[in-house]
């Protein structure tokens, strides 16, 4: 039977290539990205090639692995967080690795926000964003940013920005996303677990080791998407 095979060298390179991206996920991700940019400009309007509703189609069916990665990311992102962060902190005995780890978490989390911040204000200040979009629709609807008011009174409005991190509400908080609540609620909770560790609190350990091991095995699912 007649066989169709590509030439040497080409089944060499897809060979080698095979073999490089083999269990190197930043790899294949970075070469997904460059290959999605190619496909960007075959499919954009200046080369002609696809109508709009056509490119609206494809587009749409590229598009679903990347739209499945990111919900199934959403969908154990508060599981994930919060099991973690009890397990952690409940699984520690020793009140002095807890007040070692409690510092170290503490630092590491007000450096990473600074630094967010200040590359934030950096990338910001040298790019612009926006300066090159007008939206002459809503010009007269959104006032212009000098008009909206930003200041903050450092002695009379710390006290509430301390006491509104803490979530009122933990079930509210994951249902609107916001992170920065749920993680402050697990770090809460998780210490209450340290503090009276006992046989009495062993079965909510143990299912919080089940959730963690469900939700690895999801965001496993979802990085074979990427």
């Amino acid at each position: 039977m007649f066989t169709l095979r590509a030439p040497r060298p080409f089944r060499d390179l897809a060979l080698t290539i095979e073999t490089l991206l083999h269990g190197k996920l930043w790899l294949q991700a970075i070469v997904g990205l460059g290959l999605g940019l190619g496909f960007g400009l075959i499919l954009g309007p200046d080369a002609g090639l696809f109508r709009a509703e056509e490119v609206h189609v494809i587009t749409e069916w590229i598009a679903l692995p990347g739209e499945l990665f990111l919900r199934l990311i959403k969908m154990v992102l508060i599981p994930l967080v919060v099991a973690s962060i009890i397990r952690g902190l409940g699984g520690t005995t020793d009140p002095e690795n807890l007040k070692k780890t409690g510092v170290l978490f503490f630092l590491y989390a007000i450096s990473t926000s600074l630094l967010a911040a200040v590359l934030g204000v950096v990338i910001a200040s040298i790019v612009h964003p926006g300066s090159f979009v007008t939206l002459p629709i809503l010009a007269d609807q959104v006032p212009p940013l000098a008009a909206v008011p930003m200041t903050f009174n450092f002695a009379q409005d710390l006290p509430a920005t301390i006491v509104n991190l803490i979530p009122a509400n933990p079930l509210a908080s994951a249902i609107d996303g916001e992170l920065l609540g749920i993680v402050i609620f697990s770090i809460i909770v998780g210490v209450a677990f340290a503090m009276q560790h006992n046989h009495k609190i062993e079965p909510l350990l143990t299912f919080l080791d089940g959730v963690l091991e469900v939700c690895i095995t999801i965001v496993k699912w979802a990085m074979w998407l990427v």
